[in-house]
């Protein structure tokens, strides 16, 4: 029984309260199943951010749709992740209309051949430079100025600027701008390197 002083609280200091308790497991479970059931979960085939993967093995049971079997992987990682490429689309389309600007095109899908496309974050006109969104945490961006991009990203930034090429852009850089999940702007790092269109042709062969 609690003790009359604590009557107020409805709970023991030392316990949760189980109404906190239940809102908390709603919430993992609301996160959980939207995360699972978004299209970019259900998406069958193989996308630009998986070509690059070095793994054959997962390339091919991707490519062959082979029932997946780690579903237990905690989603909220790439639902922050998702939540601030919408938040970027939807700033650079505001900062465009409000200074009548456009060097920064957003979000665009891109097509890479006939069984590949993808959706690109920015395209810069002035700098004619494809660049991509990572939100990353703090080894990524320990580990990002030293050692550069995984092989899928910079694969997947390679492989949309081919697409930018099919749709008549001309391409020079390919950039990635790690965002800290956790941090402040001057944390940002962009890696950059001259667009080469063979590293995107060579994934296309390897699939």
């Amino acid at each position: 029984p609690l003790d009359p002083f604590w009557a107020s609280v409805g709970v023991h200091p030392t316990c949760e309260d189980p109404l906190a308790i239940q809102v908390k497991e709603e919430l993992k479970a609301l996160i959980g199943w939207a995360a699972s059931t978004s299209p970019r979960s259900l998406q069958p085939t193989l996308g630009p951010s998986e070509l690059g993967h070095p793994c054959d093995r997962r390339l091919a049971f991707k490519m062959a749709g082979t029932m997946t079997f780690n579903t237990k992987i905690d989603p909220l990682i790439a639902v922050i992740g998702t939540g601030f490429h919408s938040w970027m689309e939807q700033a650079i389309l505001r900062f465009n209309e409000t200074f009548k600007d456009d060097t920064l095109t957003p979000e665009t899908r891109v097509h890479i051949d006939s069984l590949l496309s993808g959706t690109s974050d920015v395209y810069h006109k002035q700098l004619k430079a494809v660049i991509d969104f990572k939100t990353a945490g703090p080894d990524v961006l320990k580990k990002a100025p030293q050692e550069g991009p995984s092989r899928g990203y910079r694969t997947q930034a390679h492989l949309y600027g081919l697409g930018y090429e099919n749709a008549g852009l001309e391409v020079q850089n390919v950039m990635i701008a790690y965002v800290p999940r956790s941090g402040l702007l001057k944390s940002i790092h962009v890696w950059r390197e001259p667009y080469d269109p063979q590293v995107a042709l060579d994934a296309l062969a390897r699939r």
